[in-house]
């Protein structure tokens, strides 16, 4: 008796959840399409204090186009097209909206946050820790580091997203090329094993002598087919070299494919490279206040290099490739400790930690 008056309070119990919820949806959804929208308020979570967006740019970013409006049914906001419209912007990171009962649209923006400006061989990007490059609106910019000089990254100055997403799918289009030129050989080399084989054929042929043949005919007859043989070789041959010139140019297209593949993927390395040390510079307070312009260039073997103007003397610091990061830094500040407090700090020109173990100076 217990346990059915126990199962008819639980039946009871989930009837009455059930039937509020259906009410409440319905209440819901009859406020929603009478109640119009008041008001639109933008919270921008800007933890590093870039203030490269602000709440008014965001209602710009969604009432431009008639993605909301003040006044319209709280029903018809649409809201993935509120944060499309907002997350179109390259300097956001996320966003997220909804609306509230009392007819409010909040917004909740995330920008992103830039870890140096890349100013180079006619490219602006703001780039970030995790590798996304981006343009900031135009009249808007940030105080970030400035990476300037010749150096030329691993993606096309109209770029805009991950880099690391850009360079996979360039790879994959190199190996597609490479893989589609070593296919295209495989028929012209089946074709040559081919020929091979007729040429061991006709080496392998021998020339008897009948039974009543005279020697002097037979010897004619074998000098004959000899020479015929011989030519037969030479035909053979001269098919096997036309087409191992196509496989030669074949193989040459798939060289300069693979040539290409491996440079990108040195170009992005150097870029991973320069990313490191421009964190590792923000990241140590006493470089990040001395390091005042930071200049990257190509050396004659392709390799990145840094050229650093410091905040104090008058010298530039040949920093070399982006290795070895805090071993250099180590030996230079130690120079600073130890060499320019008793020599002055004007008295180089150019100072060296191309190599770590040792600090080369110029005047």
């Amino acid at each position: 008796m217990n346990k059915l008056r126990n199962i008819l309070l639980y039946a009871l119990l989930w009837a009455f959840i059930a039937g509020f919820i259906i009410f409440f949806a319905a209440k819901s959804s009859e406020h929603y399409a009478s109640s119009p929208l008041q008001h639109i308020e933008v919270c921008v979570s800007d933890e590093s204090g870039n203030g490269c967006i602000t709440g008014r740019d965001v209602i710009a970013w969604i009432t431009a186009d008639s993605v909301v409006a003040i006044g319209e049914k709280l029903d018809s906001v649409d809201i993935y097209r509120v944060e499309q419209s907002v997350r179109a912007a390259e300097c956001v990171e996320s966003v997220g909206a909804y609306l509230s009962w009392g007819g409010t649209l909040f917004v909740d923006v995330t920008p992103r946050s830039p870890l140096f400006r890349l100013h180079t061989q006619g490219f602006d990007h703001y780039v970030t820790r995790q590798g996304y490059v981006y343009t900031l609106p135009a009249g808007k910019s940030i105080y970030v580091p400035v990476v300037s000089g010749g150096y030329v990254p691993p993606f096309a100055r109209g770029y805009r997203g991950e880099v690391k997403s850009v360079v996979d799918s360039v790879i994959s289009v190199y190996d597609s090329e490479i893989a589609r030129y070593e296919e295209e050989k495989q028929p012209f080399q089946q074709k040559i094993d081919s020929l091979d084989k007729v040429r061991r054929r006709i080496a392998k042929q021998r020339i008897v002598q009948y039974d009543d043949e005279p020697d002097e005919e037979y010897a004619k007859r074998v000098e004959y087919k000899q020479a015929e043989k011989r030519q037969k070789v030479r035909a053979v041959r001269y098919q096997q070299r036309l087409l191992g010139e196509q496989i030669a140019k074949l193989a040459a297209k798939q060289l300069s494919e693979q040539n290409e593949k491996k440079k990108l993927l040195k170009r992005y390395e150097d870029f991973v490279k320069l990313i490191t040390f421009v964190e590792y510079i923000e990241g140590t307070p006493f470089w990040r206040s001395e390091i005042v312009q930071i200049e990257a260039y190509s050396t004659s073997s392709s390799e990145l290099a840094l050229r650093l103007v410091p905040r104090s003397g008058s010298f530039i610091i040949e920093f070399g490739t982006p290795d070895n990061i805090e071993t250099k830094l180590a030996n230079l500040k130690r120079f600073y400790d130890e060499g320019l407090t008793n020599v002055g700090w004007n008295e180089f020109r150019r100072v060296s930690v191309e190599y770590s173990e040792k600090v080369v100076c110029s005047r």
